[in-house]
Protein backbone atom coordinates (compact mmCIF):
# COMPACT_ATOMS: atom_id res chain seq x y z
CA UNK A 1 0.00 0.00 0.00
CA UNK A 2 1.11 3.48 -0.72
CA UNK A 3 0.14 7.48 -0.47
CA UNK A 4 -0.22 9.34 -3.66
CA UNK A 5 1.39 11.98 -1.75
CA UNK A 6 3.94 11.22 1.19
CA UNK A 7 4.28 14.35 2.70
CA UNK A 8 3.19 14.55 6.50
CA UNK A 9 0.51 17.54 5.40
CA UNK A 10 -1.14 14.66 2.93
CA UNK A 11 -1.14 12.10 5.82
CA UNK A 12 -2.76 14.42 8.75
CA UNK A 13 -5.34 15.50 5.99
CA UNK A 14 -5.88 11.52 4.94
CA UNK A 15 -5.55 10.60 9.09
CA UNK A 16 -8.59 12.93 9.76
CA UNK A 17 -10.66 12.32 7.56
CA UNK A 18 -11.01 8.79 7.34
CA UNK A 19 -12.45 6.69 9.81
CA UNK A 20 -9.58 4.09 10.35
CA UNK A 21 -6.34 3.80 7.51
CA UNK A 22 -7.58 -0.69 7.02
CA UNK A 23 -10.73 0.40 7.05
CA UNK A 24 -10.96 0.53 3.07
CA UNK A 25 -12.36 -1.84 0.70
CA UNK A 26 -12.57 -2.35 -3.08
CA UNK A 27 -15.02 -4.83 -4.21
CA UNK A 28 -13.14 -5.70 -7.19
CA UNK A 29 -10.38 -7.33 -4.99
CA UNK A 30 -7.78 -4.25 -5.44
CA UNK A 31 -5.74 -3.15 -2.92
CA UNK A 32 -6.57 0.37 -2.08
CA UNK A 33 -5.44 3.40 -0.44
CA UNK A 34 -7.19 6.02 2.40
CA UNK A 35 -6.55 9.60 0.72
CA UNK A 36 -8.50 12.91 1.72
CA UNK A 37 -11.31 11.45 3.10
CA UNK A 38 -12.31 8.18 1.06
CA UNK A 39 -10.79 5.18 -0.29
CA UNK A 40 -9.39 4.99 -3.78
CA UNK A 41 -7.90 2.39 -5.48
CA UNK A 42 -4.40 1.89 -5.58
CA UNK A 43 -2.59 2.27 -8.99
CA UNK A 44 -0.23 0.32 -10.43
CA UNK A 45 2.21 2.18 -12.93
CA UNK A 46 0.58 0.58 -15.58
CA UNK A 47 -2.98 1.91 -14.97
CA UNK A 48 -3.29 5.31 -16.94
CA UNK A 49 -6.59 6.46 -14.80
CA UNK A 50 -8.26 5.66 -11.54
CA UNK A 51 -11.48 4.60 -13.10
CA UNK A 52 -12.81 1.35 -11.23
CA UNK A 53 -12.67 -1.52 -13.92
CA UNK A 54 -16.88 -0.44 -14.60
CA UNK A 55 -19.44 0.95 -13.43
CA UNK A 56 -20.63 -1.29 -10.68
CA UNK A 57 -17.12 -1.16 -8.84
CA UNK A 58 -18.37 -0.96 -5.35
CA UNK A 59 -15.52 1.14 -2.90
CA UNK A 60 -16.39 1.33 1.00
CA UNK A 61 -15.58 4.55 2.59
CA UNK A 62 -15.85 5.57 5.44
CA UNK A 63 -15.90 9.56 6.61
CA UNK A 64 -15.39 9.57 9.75
CA UNK A 65 -15.33 13.24 10.41
CA UNK A 66 -18.63 13.79 9.98
CA UNK A 67 -19.47 10.59 11.19
CA UNK A 68 -21.03 9.08 7.77
CA UNK A 69 -20.49 6.19 6.10
CA UNK A 70 -20.34 6.53 1.86
CA UNK A 71 -20.49 3.18 -0.48
CA UNK A 72 -20.24 3.93 -3.94
CA UNK A 73 -21.95 1.01 -5.81
CA UNK A 74 -24.87 1.03 -7.95
CA UNK A 75 -28.04 3.62 -7.67
CA UNK A 76 -30.17 0.33 -8.14
CA UNK A 77 -29.09 -1.56 -5.89
CA UNK A 78 -30.59 0.49 -3.39
CA UNK A 79 -33.13 2.56 -4.94
CA UNK A 80 -33.69 4.59 -1.93
CA UNK A 81 -32.13 6.61 0.43
CA UNK A 82 -30.25 5.35 3.36
CA UNK A 83 -30.95 5.22 6.88
CA UNK A 84 -29.58 8.48 9.08
CA UNK A 85 -25.78 8.84 9.25
CA UNK A 86 -25.99 6.73 6.29
CA UNK A 87 -25.45 7.53 2.86
CA UNK A 88 -24.82 5.75 -0.70
CA UNK A 89 -23.30 7.21 -3.88
CA UNK A 90 -23.42 5.23 -7.83
CA UNK A 91 -20.32 5.11 -9.49
CA UNK A 92 -19.76 8.40 -11.21
CA UNK A 93 -22.48 10.32 -9.32
CA UNK A 94 -22.84 12.05 -6.25
CA UNK A 95 -24.94 10.49 -3.40
CA UNK A 96 -27.55 10.80 -1.24
CA UNK A 97 -27.16 12.53 1.87
CA UNK A 98 -29.66 12.62 4.73
CA UNK A 99 -27.92 14.47 7.72
CA UNK A 100 -25.30 17.18 7.14
CA UNK A 101 -24.62 18.99 3.16
CA UNK A 102 -21.23 17.25 1.94
CA UNK A 103 -21.28 14.67 4.59
CA UNK A 104 -20.59 11.94 2.18
CA UNK A 105 -18.17 12.76 -1.07
CA UNK A 106 -17.32 10.47 -3.96
CA UNK A 107 -14.20 9.76 -6.26
CA UNK A 108 -14.16 11.54 -9.34
CA UNK A 109 -13.53 9.22 -11.68
CA UNK A 110 -11.11 9.70 -14.91
CA UNK A 111 -8.11 10.98 -12.71
CA UNK A 112 -4.83 11.41 -13.46
CA UNK A 113 -2.49 9.31 -12.08
CA UNK A 114 -0.18 10.53 -9.34
CA UNK A 115 -2.19 13.37 -8.20
CA UNK A 116 -5.03 14.05 -5.75
CA UNK A 117 -8.86 12.64 -6.82
CA UNK A 118 -11.46 15.33 -6.88
CA UNK A 119 -14.38 15.27 -4.68
CA UNK A 120 -18.13 15.51 -5.71
CA UNK A 121 -20.26 16.58 -3.19
CA UNK A 122 -23.88 15.16 -2.19
CA UNK A 123 -26.90 16.35 -2.94
CA UNK A 124 -28.58 18.54 -0.43
CA UNK A 125 -29.48 17.45 2.74
CA UNK A 126 -33.06 15.32 3.21
CA UNK A 127 -32.84 16.40 7.42
CA UNK A 128 -30.92 18.77 7.64
CA UNK A 129 -29.47 20.41 11.26
CA UNK A 130 -29.88 24.15 12.10
CA UNK A 131 -26.85 26.03 11.50
CA UNK A 132 -27.01 27.21 14.90
CA UNK A 133 -26.60 23.82 16.17
CA UNK A 134 -23.46 23.27 13.97
CA UNK A 135 -21.84 26.26 15.16
CA UNK A 136 -22.31 25.65 18.55
CA UNK A 137 -22.05 22.16 18.80
CA UNK A 138 -18.21 20.80 19.42
CA UNK A 139 -15.85 19.29 16.70
CA UNK A 140 -14.28 16.23 17.81
CA UNK A 141 -11.14 14.84 17.40
CA UNK A 142 -11.42 10.89 18.26
CA UNK A 143 -8.38 8.65 19.20
CA UNK A 144 -7.91 4.87 19.25
CA UNK A 145 -5.72 1.78 19.07
CA UNK A 146 -4.18 -0.28 21.32
CA UNK A 147 -6.99 -2.36 22.49
CA UNK A 148 -9.40 -4.49 21.03
CA UNK A 149 -13.51 -2.58 21.18
CA UNK A 150 -16.28 -3.41 18.97
CA UNK A 151 -15.50 -0.60 16.27
CA UNK A 152 -19.57 -0.31 14.67
CA UNK A 153 -21.72 -0.04 17.92
CA UNK A 154 -18.63 2.62 19.37
CA UNK A 155 -19.03 4.69 16.23
CA UNK A 156 -22.63 4.18 16.21
CA UNK A 157 -22.57 6.33 19.66
CA UNK A 158 -20.82 9.27 17.84
CA UNK A 159 -23.10 9.19 15.01
CA UNK A 160 -25.86 9.34 16.98
CA UNK A 161 -24.28 12.30 19.13
CA UNK A 162 -24.06 14.50 15.39
CA UNK A 163 -27.37 13.24 14.31
CA UNK A 164 -28.38 14.66 17.94
CA UNK A 165 -26.87 17.85 17.82
CA UNK A 166 -24.22 17.15 20.52
CA UNK A 167 -21.57 17.20 18.27
CA UNK A 168 -21.24 18.97 15.22
CA UNK A 169 -18.35 16.38 13.73
CA UNK A 170 -16.13 13.35 13.89
CA UNK A 171 -13.40 12.48 13.06
CA UNK A 172 -11.49 9.29 14.23
CA UNK A 173 -7.96 8.37 13.78
CA UNK A 174 -5.85 5.81 14.85
CA UNK A 175 -2.30 5.34 17.29
CA UNK A 176 0.56 6.49 15.94
CA UNK A 177 -0.94 8.62 13.46
CA UNK A 178 -3.06 10.06 16.43
CA UNK A 179 -0.16 11.24 18.19
CA UNK A 180 0.35 13.95 15.12
CA UNK A 181 -2.80 15.58 17.00
CA UNK A 182 -1.52 15.82 19.99
CA UNK A 183 0.55 18.58 18.59
CA UNK A 184 -1.15 21.75 19.23
CA UNK A 185 -0.99 23.28 15.55
CA UNK A 186 -2.26 19.91 14.32
CA UNK A 187 -5.24 19.91 16.25
CA UNK A 188 -6.89 23.30 16.21
CA UNK A 189 -9.75 23.01 14.15
CA UNK A 190 -10.57 20.12 16.81
CA UNK A 191 -12.91 21.57 20.06
CA UNK A 192 -11.61 18.49 22.17
CA UNK A 193 -10.11 15.26 21.82
CA UNK A 194 -12.09 11.95 22.82
CA UNK A 195 -8.97 9.76 23.42
CA UNK A 196 -9.85 6.12 23.60
CA UNK A 197 -6.68 4.90 23.02
CA UNK A 198 -3.85 3.08 24.23
CA UNK A 199 -0.11 4.04 23.31
CA UNK A 200 2.64 2.70 24.67
CA UNK A 201 1.53 -0.73 25.47
CA UNK A 202 1.49 -4.21 23.48
CA UNK A 203 4.07 -2.29 21.12
CA UNK A 204 1.17 -0.22 20.17
CA UNK A 205 2.22 3.32 18.99
CA UNK A 206 5.69 3.00 20.51
CA UNK A 207 7.28 2.44 23.60
CA UNK A 208 6.11 2.59 27.26
CA UNK A 209 7.66 6.42 27.45
CA UNK A 210 6.75 8.20 24.77
CA UNK A 211 9.28 10.52 22.64
CA UNK A 212 10.45 13.88 24.11
CA UNK A 213 8.79 15.54 20.86
CA UNK A 214 5.51 13.89 21.64
CA UNK A 215 5.55 14.84 25.69
CA UNK A 216 6.51 18.42 24.36
CA UNK A 217 3.16 18.13 22.10
CA UNK A 218 1.35 17.32 25.36
CA UNK A 219 2.37 20.32 27.35
CA UNK A 220 1.91 22.81 24.96
CA UNK A 221 -1.58 21.56 23.83
CA UNK A 222 -2.68 21.42 27.90
CA UNK A 223 -1.10 24.80 28.15
CA UNK A 224 -3.09 26.26 25.36
CA UNK A 225 -5.85 24.68 27.24
CA UNK A 226 -7.25 21.66 24.27
CA UNK A 227 -10.55 19.99 26.05
CA UNK A 228 -10.00 16.43 26.55
CA UNK A 229 -11.84 13.56 27.30
CA UNK A 230 -10.33 10.18 28.03
CA UNK A 231 -12.34 6.97 28.05
CA UNK A 232 -11.47 3.35 30.00
CA UNK A 233 -8.02 1.88 28.67
CA UNK A 234 -6.69 5.16 27.89
CA UNK A 235 -5.88 5.22 32.01
CA UNK A 236 -3.32 2.31 30.96
CA UNK A 237 -1.45 4.69 28.19
CA UNK A 238 2.61 5.74 28.08
CA UNK A 239 3.35 3.42 31.16
CA UNK A 240 6.46 4.60 31.35
CA UNK A 241 6.21 8.50 31.15
CA UNK A 242 4.70 9.59 34.90
CA UNK A 243 3.52 12.30 33.95
CA UNK A 244 0.22 10.87 31.94
CA UNK A 245 -0.94 9.69 35.25
CA UNK A 246 -0.74 13.50 36.44
CA UNK A 247 -3.01 14.13 33.14
CA UNK A 248 -5.45 11.82 33.08
CA UNK A 249 -5.56 11.51 37.13
CA UNK A 250 -4.28 8.16 38.01
CA UNK A 251 -2.80 5.00 35.95
CA UNK A 252 -3.78 1.02 35.66
CA UNK A 253 -1.16 -0.85 35.46
CA UNK A 254 -0.25 -4.26 33.44
CA UNK A 255 2.91 -4.81 35.51
CA UNK A 256 3.71 -3.85 39.04
CA UNK A 257 4.75 -0.06 39.30
CA UNK A 258 5.55 3.26 41.15
CA UNK A 259 3.54 6.52 41.06
CA UNK A 260 4.46 9.13 42.81
CA UNK A 261 6.93 7.29 44.92
CA UNK A 262 4.89 4.55 45.98
CA UNK A 263 5.10 1.01 44.48
CA UNK A 264 2.01 -0.70 42.71
CA UNK A 265 1.25 -4.57 42.15
CA UNK A 266 -0.13 -4.87 38.64
CA UNK A 267 -3.79 -3.45 38.52
CA UNK A 268 -6.67 -5.50 38.96
CA UNK A 269 -9.44 -5.85 36.28
CA UNK A 270 -12.78 -7.52 36.20
CA UNK A 271 -14.87 -7.80 32.98
CA UNK A 272 -18.82 -8.09 32.75
CA UNK A 273 -19.52 -6.15 36.19
CA UNK A 274 -22.78 -5.47 37.13
CA UNK A 275 -22.67 -2.42 39.17
CA UNK A 276 -24.38 0.66 40.38
CA UNK A 277 -23.17 3.93 39.26
CA UNK A 278 -24.20 6.79 41.74
CA UNK A 279 -23.99 10.62 40.60
CA UNK A 280 -21.87 12.26 44.12
CA UNK A 281 -24.08 14.38 45.14
CA UNK A 282 -21.83 17.71 46.26
CA UNK A 283 -21.34 17.48 42.18
CA UNK A 284 -25.30 16.56 41.29
CA UNK A 285 -25.77 20.23 39.39
CA UNK A 286 -21.84 19.73 37.09
CA UNK A 287 -22.67 19.62 33.91
CA UNK A 288 -21.43 16.47 32.92
CA UNK A 289 -24.10 14.58 35.13
CA UNK A 290 -26.46 17.28 33.81
CA UNK A 291 -29.54 14.91 32.70
CA UNK A 292 -28.30 11.42 34.54
CA UNK A 293 -30.18 9.19 36.39
CA UNK A 294 -29.15 9.77 40.05
CA UNK A 295 -27.94 6.22 39.78
CA UNK A 296 -28.24 3.93 37.53
CA UNK A 297 -27.08 0.42 36.59
CA UNK A 298 -23.98 -0.73 34.24
CA UNK A 299 -22.42 -3.76 32.99
CA UNK A 300 -18.88 -2.60 32.02
CA UNK A 301 -15.05 -4.09 33.11
CA UNK A 302 -13.78 -2.22 36.18
CA UNK A 303 -10.30 -1.52 37.47
CA UNK A 304 -8.94 -1.90 40.74
CA UNK A 305 -6.02 0.98 40.56
CA UNK A 306 -4.92 4.31 42.09
CA UNK A 307 -5.75 7.40 41.17
CA UNK A 308 -4.91 10.92 42.37
CA UNK A 309 -7.74 12.07 44.17
CA UNK A 310 -6.55 15.04 45.85
CA UNK A 311 -6.57 16.57 42.01
CA UNK A 312 -10.16 14.69 41.17
CA UNK A 313 -13.83 16.24 41.11
CA UNK A 314 -15.40 13.02 41.60
CA UNK A 315 -18.29 13.08 39.75
CA UNK A 316 -19.67 9.42 39.58
CA UNK A 317 -18.95 7.00 41.89
CA UNK A 318 -20.10 2.95 42.14
CA UNK A 319 -21.08 0.67 44.83
CA UNK A 320 -18.90 -1.73 43.93
CA UNK A 321 -16.40 -3.22 47.14
CA UNK A 322 -12.91 -2.32 45.14
CA UNK A 323 -10.88 -4.87 46.89
CA UNK A 324 -8.92 -7.08 44.92
CA UNK A 325 -10.52 -10.27 45.99
CA UNK A 326 -13.40 -9.20 43.98
CA UNK A 327 -10.68 -8.92 40.52
CA UNK A 328 -7.90 -10.86 38.82
CA UNK A 329 -4.81 -10.15 37.91
CA UNK A 330 -3.87 -8.62 34.55
CA UNK A 331 0.09 -9.63 34.90
CA UNK A 332 -0.82 -12.87 34.92
CA UNK A 333 -3.41 -12.82 31.55
CA UNK A 334 -0.23 -10.87 29.52
CA UNK A 335 2.46 -12.68 30.63
CA UNK A 336 1.54 -16.39 31.42
CA UNK A 337 -2.04 -16.80 29.78
CA UNK A 338 -4.04 -17.22 32.64
CA UNK A 339 -7.22 -15.42 32.75
CA UNK A 340 -9.61 -15.14 35.59
CA UNK A 341 -6.70 -15.61 38.06
CA UNK A 342 -5.59 -14.26 41.27
CA UNK A 343 -2.04 -16.47 42.28
CA UNK A 344 -0.87 -14.82 45.47
CA UNK A 345 -1.39 -11.48 43.22
CA UNK A 346 -3.03 -8.32 46.35
CA UNK A 347 -4.03 -5.02 46.05
CA UNK A 348 -4.53 -2.06 48.22
CA UNK A 349 -8.18 -1.07 48.24
CA UNK A 350 -8.73 2.04 45.69
CA UNK A 351 -11.27 4.33 45.32
CA UNK A 352 -14.37 4.10 43.81
CA UNK A 353 -14.12 6.65 41.46
CA UNK A 354 -15.54 5.90 38.02
CA UNK A 355 -16.21 9.33 36.49
CA UNK A 356 -13.97 12.32 37.37
CA UNK A 357 -12.94 16.39 36.02
CA UNK A 358 -9.92 17.91 36.59
CA UNK A 359 -7.76 19.96 34.54
CA UNK A 360 -4.12 19.91 33.93
CA UNK A 361 -2.86 23.08 32.93
CA UNK A 362 -5.30 24.74 31.11
CA UNK A 363 -7.06 21.83 29.90
CA UNK A 364 -10.43 20.71 31.34
CA UNK A 365 -10.22 16.69 31.07
CA UNK A 366 -13.11 14.37 32.09
CA UNK A 367 -12.15 10.73 32.22
CA UNK A 368 -14.72 7.77 31.83
CA UNK A 369 -13.67 4.57 33.07
CA UNK A 370 -16.76 2.46 31.87
CA UNK A 371 -16.50 2.12 28.02
CA UNK A 372 -15.16 -1.29 27.14
CA UNK A 373 -18.06 -3.12 25.19
CA UNK A 374 -21.33 -1.81 24.12
CA UNK A 375 -23.80 -2.36 27.04
CA UNK A 376 -22.43 0.69 28.12
CA UNK A 377 -22.23 2.19 24.66
CA UNK A 378 -25.80 1.76 24.27
CA UNK A 379 -26.47 2.82 27.57
CA UNK A 380 -28.73 6.09 27.77
CA UNK A 381 -27.00 7.10 30.73
CA UNK A 382 -23.71 6.51 29.27
CA UNK A 383 -24.21 8.02 26.52
CA UNK A 384 -25.50 11.42 28.50
CA UNK A 385 -22.37 11.01 30.36
CA UNK A 386 -19.95 11.04 27.56
CA UNK A 387 -21.89 13.11 25.47
CA UNK A 388 -22.22 15.86 28.18
CA UNK A 389 -18.52 15.33 28.92
CA UNK A 390 -17.20 16.04 25.23
CA UNK A 391 -19.62 19.15 25.41
CA UNK A 392 -18.06 20.80 28.73
CA UNK A 393 -14.21 20.08 27.58
CA UNK A 394 -14.99 22.36 24.55
CA UNK A 395 -17.32 25.04 26.32
CA UNK A 396 -15.93 28.36 27.76
CA UNK A 397 -17.07 27.81 30.87
CA UNK A 398 -14.55 25.06 31.63
CA UNK A 399 -11.95 26.57 30.01
CA UNK A 400 -12.50 29.24 31.96
CA UNK A 401 -12.65 26.72 35.59
CA UNK A 402 -9.24 25.31 34.37
CA UNK A 403 -7.46 28.49 34.31
CA UNK A 404 -8.46 29.26 37.22
CA UNK A 405 -7.49 25.81 38.52
CA UNK A 406 -3.80 25.93 37.32
CA UNK A 407 -3.34 29.61 38.36
CA UNK A 408 -4.16 28.91 42.02
CA UNK A 409 -2.10 25.84 41.64
CA UNK A 410 1.40 27.86 40.00
CA UNK A 411 0.69 30.89 42.36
Amino acid sequence: MRLLNGHVSALLRMAARTRSFDSCTAASGSPTIAVVGFCAREMSTSTSTMTPSSPTTALDCTFASIGAVCRAGTKGATGKVCRTSRCRASAGSPGWCDESPGSCAEQALKEPPGGIPKLVECAPPIWAKSEEIAMNAPNVLLASKGHPFQREPFFQMFDAFQQGGDISAWTHVEQPAAQLFFQPENSREYDCIVDYSMPGVFGVGGPPDPPEALKDGYMRLTEEGKGLVMIHHNICSWPGWEEYAEIIGGRFFYNPGSLRGVDYPDSGYLLAANHTCQVVEAEANHPVVEGVDLEFELQDEIYLAPYHEDSLVPLVRSDFDFTYKNFFSPSLVVNDGRMYERGDWTHPPTPNLVVWAKNYRNSPIVYVQAGDVPTSYNNPNYRKLLSNAIKWVASDEAHAWARERNAAAVS
